[in-house]
């Protein structure tokens, strides 16, 4: 593949020596702890816990709800380094997939004092209905990640005038807003652009958007090998985000389908 990912300011971008292969691998040495290489997924499980443990029944109101997930994160956290080194390591599974279940055997190991294990099982075994929440509350994290990256991009160039989050967030709202419209909400937002100056604009606004979403997916996607385009390519559409990605550059670079 040429373009993007084989030049140097693509590695840059996307920080390559600080990918999540290698974070893994420092977790699985013990040079990285646990805790901190987990802050990126935190939200992500937090908030399947929150969906699961809800839809199950399986606590009471909102304010246990969050207690017990609290607790599951903690029992988490202790099973996890194990199960990277034996099976993330040999590389037979994506370290998504290793956390999923990890999950699910944390619930199950915090639920076990109050209930017998037959009926536990019956009831943490995901379905069709868990994993719609499980990719739901992926494609969620993976946005708000690249949101957060594109405010902090406009605010250290503020002083060039940058505008790319506050016009992103602006279309995003609704993507088949005429350029018309939302120049005249950019404007009443306080940032007047002429007519040439916000086509290019929006343009990059959104392809910088596509760049932090590339990278938020490649942590998603986290598999032991190299990342391929078919990667990507799938990962965008099982979060339900090729239509972020099929206009930005940078993706579908990704996807290995700039000319399309």
């Amino acid at each position: 593949m040429s373009g993007y990912l084989n030049n140097s300011a693509w590695k840059e971008r996307f920080g390559e020596k600080s990918t999540v292969h290698e974070l893994l691998l420092q977790v699985a040495d013990g040079v990285l702890p646990l805790e901190d290489f987990m802050r990126r997924y935190k939200r992500l499980v937090l908030d399947y816990l929150r969906h699961f443990l809800s839809r199950h029944k399986i606590v009471g109101d909102e304010t246990k709800v969050r207690e017990a997930s609290a607790e599951i994160w903690r029992i988490l956290l202790e099973s996890l380094p194990e199960k990277i080194a034996d099976q993330w390591r040999d590389g037979a599974s994506s370290f998504r997939d290793i956390l999923r279940e990890a999950v699910h055997e944390a619930h199950f190991n915090w639920s076990r004092p109050d209930r017998s294990e037959a009926a536990v099982r019956s009831r943490i075994l995901p379905n069709a209905d868990d994993d719609a929440g499980w990719l739901r509350s992926a494609r969620a994290d993976v946005i708000e990640k690249a949101r957060a990256r594109l405010l902090e991009y406009q605010r250290v160039n503020q002083n060039r005038n940058n505008v790319y989050h506050t016009l992103f967030c602006l279309w995003d709202e609704d993507h088949d807003q005429s350029h018309a419209v939302l120049s005249e909400r950019l404007a009443a937002a306080g940032h007047r652009l002429s007519p040439e100056n916000f086509r290019k604009t929006i343009g990059r606004a959104v392809d910088t958007f596509g760049r932090y979403l590339g990278e938020a997916v490649g942590d998603w996607i986290a598999k032991r090998g190299p990342v391929t385009s078919e990667d990507y390519a799938r990962a965008f559409e099982e979060l339900d985000l090729m239509e972020y990605a099929e206009k930005s550059n940078y993706c579908k670079e990704m996807m290995d389908r700039l000319d399309v």
